[in-house]
């Protein structure tokens, strides 16, 4: 069994992007592209953001990469963006992992508090995120594709 002291968090680079994509393709309806994933490593990003401001971070098994996580800073605020673990290494403690340095760089950039978005029915997420603090703070519906989204939020 993967001890969860085995995984490495780094940030992602361009190479990483093909990975990043499966691990979105296999876990979301609506899922974000290489073109988006390239844009945001490279030159700024479609969500008029300046690019400096949006990190993507990926963790690693013995030099393979089964999960990311995107994130915005904007001032006092972070956004977690998209965040996904291959199905085979959730629940060893890959989203714990990632999630905990994600907040920790926010934390250290000035942000007060961390906003998400999570699917109504993504039970797994909303248990993580409910485990570090998060509280839901309203339905958006229609959110995606296939179903609602609540609005999470951490006060640091």
């Amino acid at each position: 069994m993967m001890k969860m002291m085995s995984i490495s968090i780094r940030k992602a680079t361009i190479e990483d992007i093909d990975v990043i994509v499966k691990i979105e393709e296999s876990c979301f309806i609506d899922n974000w592209d290489f073109d988006t994933f390239y844009e945001i490593l490279t030159s700024g990003s479609s969500f008029s953001l300046n690019k400096s401001n949006i990190h993507i971070y990926v963790a690693t098994f013995e030099d393979i990469i089964i999960g990311y996580i995107c994130f915005s800073i904007n001032k006092t605020v972070g956004h977690i963006l998209n965040f996904a673990v291959f199905r085979d290494y959730r629940n060893k403690g890959v989203g714990t992992k990632l999630l905990k340095n994600a907040i920790n760089i926010m934390r250290e950039n000035g942000c007060k508090r961390i906003i998400l978005e999570v699917s109504t029915i993504n039970e797994n997420a909303i248990s993580l995120y409910k485990k570090f603090g998060f509280k839901n703070k309203k339905i958006l519906k229609n959110y995606y594709r296939m179903n609602d989204a609540y609005r999470f939020e951490l006060i640091l």
